[in-house]
């Protein structure tokens, strides 16, 4: 998400669970999640579209690149102690 940092990234997804969760709240239930003032909860919801994540996929289908989340059992272990460690990494299969 741009101008959503990492730790931002990673506290959403601690009290939402799921990407797809996070997609589909709406501004109250941003306002709920703790470090999200009205603010940043309206910016998340203007940026509420798949266009730029599809092409990402396609992009990295094209050029054989793997999307590694955070839950992940293969992301590395010395990357999730890193304060502000990416969500997600891409690697060349």
């Amino acid at each position: 998400l741009e101008g959503i940092g990492s730790c931002t990234q990673r506290l959403l997804l601690q009290h939402f669970q799921t990407p797809e969760r996070i997609y589909h709240t709406e501004l109250e239930e941003l306002l709920e999640c703790t470090g999200i003032g009205k603010g940043r909860a309206k910016q998340l919801l203007s940026l509420r579209s798949l266009e730029k994540a599809k092409h990402i996929l396609e992009q990295c289908d094209k050029h054989n690149i793997t999307l590694l989340t955070y839950e992940d059992h293969r992301y590395p272990n010395h990357a999730k102690v890193i304060t502000d460690m990416p969500i997600l990494l891409y690697y060349k299969k």
